[in-house]
């Protein structure tokens, strides 16, 4: 029989056999560990059991950790921005206590900030690689047997609690063999789907099946075959499926990309789960449902694997005896992927790379004025090119993490130019070489008070106004009553403090949680209370000038407005102010 030891020297897995020697002592402890099988980082801890003279090991996978990645991030950003000023400081005063020549001082100055600065990029770079890729809140990862049950039992409590028609599950197992990139945002699969339906028990359920979201599609039956008590049907398929690629990123860019499927028969509650008892492995990192030859193209595929997807359907799509479904477990197939950094490294980040090179060369040589300008002319256009080119093969709206790079050579060339020709003297090469420092250095500032750098394009994301849910709402209450903090809400949520802010106040306030109407724009100052006074005026005294009736309404309401929009009250209400001849005459012997 074998043991622990002989099964992890088989596997070569050092830190199982570290456990087992210290059990064998009945000590305890836990290690780092990297599974051998999965690759999947964990942490091992073990602890003996007296009453036994047994030891028991528990493995933590690192991924499962309910930790908040976005406020650990920030913390290490933070960290690192700290470190990186505190080491360019510390060089700074020890370079101004060495008796060395002032000219070697600049030089090595210069040479060990941009040191620590890209030092500091590549550790950012690092940091983001190694974060686990989270699903999104409405998303459920399905990756254990456990976890299948627990949905399932979920579900049916739902449908039982709220009167609906009980859900039929229905196995059902995929296999890609091929996937591509049609355009950026439009990917290409083909591969087989099959279902198990249990003979007695699915009898009522037409066989098909439905993707969600392919702008096309072609499923064709190849098998129909009973194996004991079920009966098992397999399509072959070919899809474009339609996904929302986050490209703001590129080129450190991950992905995941969701091919939903559903059954055909929209009269039942059909859901549809994974087939687990039909692979080998089902543990995300090893690629379950994946052909083992299958690669993307400019690509790593990491992982895949089953989630369900919580969907609403607001419509009964014309037929009035479909089921109603609440928070129905669409049932998806993922594949997550990273971009090939080397690739768009070598093709992007080199050439900037040897510009910035060939800059700093001309500024060592001390070349003049005129070489100069040509130098930066010829390189302005090279980059415009070669930023047009990025721009055109990368489908996004807004500025993407690369553009920033080609903005950054933009104030770098433009600032040499204007260097060049207003501060040329004998001494300006000292000021340049500090030019690469002063260029780094303002990208480690951003707008707000915190530091970071335009390299670490994760830290800081733009939330975009928008309108939660009732039930959302009553969800930030209820953890701000627990937390205590507002600033705490907001990062556990995910949500801005400005908003926890002001729906705590209201609450407290006014009692309710609903969100404002929209106002529809600024309201006009003259209002309807003000219109007879003004109409009067004027037909009474039509030879008063603009400043003068804003006085007089100033005076009468202490309403102040300027002449400009009291004109234009006017023109649109089309009443006119003709002057009077004897008002005419008298400004204009004022005016003599």
């Amino acid at each position: 029989m074998r043991n622990i030891i002989d099964v992890a020297k088989e596997e070569n897995d050092k830190d199982r056999i570290l456990i087992a020697q210290q059990a064998k002592e009945l000590k305890g402890g836990f290690v780092n560990h990297i599974s051998v099988s999965t690759q999947e980082p964990a942490w091992l801890v073990w602890e003996p059991v007296p009453s036994t003279g047994w030891s028991l090991q528990v493995t933590f996978l690192k991924k499962d950790i309910l930790i908040d990645k976005n406020i650990l991030k920030k913390k290490e950003i933070k960290i690192l921005v700290s470190s990186i000023l505190f080491l360019i400081s510390l060089c700074a005063l020890s370079l101004y206590a060495l008796p060395i020549d002032e000219y070697k001082k600049k030089w090595i100055f210069s040479i060990s900030s941009s040191m620590l600065l890209l030092a500091g990029i590549g550790f950012i770079w690092n940091i983001y690689f190694n974060y686990y890729q989270y699903f999104d809140k409405d998303i459920k990862k399905i990756d254990s047997y456990g976890a299948r049950e627990k949905a399932k039992k979920d579900y049916f409590r739902l449908c039982r609690d709220n009167h609906l028609e009980l859900p039929v599950y229905l196995p059902t197992g995929i296999y890609i063999e091929t996937i591509k990139f049609a355009n950026p945002n439009e990917i290409e699969l083909t591969g087989y789907i099959w279902q198990k339906y249990t003979i007695g028990y699915h009898d009522f359920i037409s066989r098909g099946i439905t993707f969600i979201g392919a702008a096309e599609s072609n499923i064709t039956e190849v098998l129909r075959q009973k194996q004991r008590n079920e009966e098992i049907v397999r399509w072959s398929f070919s899809a474009s499926i339609r996904d929302d690629v986050d490209y703001s990123k590129y080129p450190i860019d991950n992905s995941k990309f969701f091919l939903k499927i559903t059954h055909k028969d929209l009269n039942h509650n059909i859901v549809l789960v994974p087939d687990f008892e039909s692979y080998k492995y089902i543990i995300s990192t090893l690629k379950p449902g994946l052909d083992s030859k299958i690669f993307l193209p400019g690509w790593r595929i990491t992982s895949s694997g089953f989630v369900f997807v919580n969907k609403i359907n607001n419509t009964n799509f014309g037929i009035e005896e479909t089921v109603s479904k609440k928070n129905f477990p669409l049932f998806s197939f993922f594949v997550s992927a990273k971009r090939a950094f080397l690739n768009a490294f070598i093709s992007n980040i080199v050439p900037l790379t040897v510009v910035y090179m060939m800059l700093f060369a001309f500024i060592f040589i001390e070349s003049d004025q005129k070489s100069l300008l040509s130098m930066c002319s010829g390189m302005f256009f090279a980059i415009v090119v070669a930023h047009v080119n990025a721009r055109n093969d990368i489908a996004v709206y807004g500025m993407f993490y690369l553009e920033y790079f080609y903005i950054t050579t933009y104030m770098v060339l433009s600032a040499l130019v204007v260097s060049s020709m207003l501060l040329y003297k004998d001494d300006n090469i000292y000021k340049n070489k500090l030019l690469y420092i002063a260029v780094s250095g303002c990208m480690v500032i951003r707008k707000r008070l915190n530091l970071t750098c335009l390299f670490f394009p994760f830290f800081y994301t733009r939330r975009s106004a928008m309108i939660y849910s009732i039930d959302f709402r009553k969800k930030v209450l209820s953890v701000y009553e627990k937390q205590k903090s507002l600033r705490r809400t907001a990062d556990l949520l995910d949500v801005s403090y400005k908003f926890v802010q002001s729906l705590v106040k209201r609450w407290k306030t006014e009692g309710t949680l609903e969100p404002k109407p929209h106002k529809g724009g600024n309201p006009p100052k003259i209002k309807e209370v003000h219109m007879p006074f003004l109409t009067s005026m004027i037909d009474d005294e039509n030879d008063l000038t603009l400043e003068e009736m804003c006085d007089r309404l100033y005076e009468k309401f202490n309403l102040k407005i300027a002449p400009s929009t009291l004109c234009e009250t006017l023109a649109r209400l089309k009443i006119s102010r003709k002057k009077k001849l004897s008002a005419i005459r008298r400004r204009i012997k004022r005016k003599i």
